[in-house]
């Protein structure tokens, strides 16, 4: 078929020639592995930035510079401003390689986060999907769009295929750990959380979901202390704190317990402090 033909070309392809823009492009790849804290995916952007600035001619790098910039955009770490240079950036990764997947995602990501066009988002991840079936990212990306329809089993199943054909995929995990919070599924989201904490037991975010997880299935203070109290072994005081504060969203779901984690947290920061001393 025609998708086919595309696909082994694209296999076939050699992103870049340049070494150094390919060790750059390998480290914003790196950072890549978490979308959800926008520090890292400014660094990502970073090393992408730089990689295109040895190879102009790099489309994939083009391609994730403008899913990044709307992506920052979307946290309010960069300016609405930034749209227009995204778009410019995928309108470059479409000009240098027009049959890739890549600048399809950028794409979707450009209308779900930088307009909320889910439609139009929708048709871009599916357009990458048929590019490259097997390519966990416009899966993803669908599951996403389709979680904002209100579609919650289509997107949940997308979550979970997802993750089947990426199963090491911190962000995938993260996203389908938030479904399950919102689904009330606690005790999958509590095998899903503790998964992500086995992914990198060093993001402050992981913890915080199990911490609410536990908040919301049952008001389990203790469980919910003690994984306060390694968390705070792992991550720092400010990280976890900057993390739960970006829960906001998922904060009606522990019924009544609002409180209860911010003063786990002061109870042991304390406690961390006085071990330190």
């Amino acid at each position: 078929s025609a998708a086919s033909d595309v696909y082994k070309r694209q296999i076939d392809k050699i992103p870049t020639e340049n070494s150094e823009a390919y060790i750059y492009f390998l480290k914003g790849r790196e950072y890549d592995r978490y979308w959800s804290s926008g520090s890292y995916s400014e660094m990502a952007l970073e090393m992408y930035e730089k990689a295109v600035s040895i190879d102009p001619g790099f489309a994939e790098a083009w391609a994730h510079i403008c899913r990044l910039r709307v992506y920052l955009m979307n946290l309010g770490h960069l300016g609405r401003e930034e749209l227009a240079d995204a778009k410019v950036a995928v309108d470059i990764a479409l000009s240098l390689d027009a049959e890739s997947m890549l600048p399809q995602i950028s794409l979707g990501y450009y209308y779900y986060n930088g307009f909320r066009d889910y439609d139009r988002a929708l048709r871009h991840f599916e357009r990458a999907k048929a590019i490259n079936p097997g390519a966990w990212e416009g899966i993803y990306g669908s599951a996403l769009v389709m979680r904002r329809m209100g579609m919650w089993d289509t997107s949940l199943a997308g979550f979970e295929k997802a993750l089947e054909l990426d199963p090491l995929n911190w962000n995938i995990r993260l996203d389908l750990t938030y479904s399950l919070i919102y689904e009330r599924d606690f005790d999958e989201a509590e095998r899903s959380s503790r998964k992500l904490i086995e992914l990198d037991p060093g993001v402050a975010e992981s913890y915080a979901l199990l911490i609410n997880v536990y908040l919301g299935m049952d008001g389990d203070t203790a469980r919910a202390s003690e994984i306060m109290r390694g968390a705070l072994r792992k991550c720092s005081f400010e990280d976890l704190t900057t993390s739960y504060e970006e829960h906001d969203y998922i904060r009606p779901l522990i019924a009544g317990n609002e409180g209860i984690f911010s003063q786990i947290l002061d109870i042991h920061h304390s406690e961390l402090s006085l071990i330190h001393i």
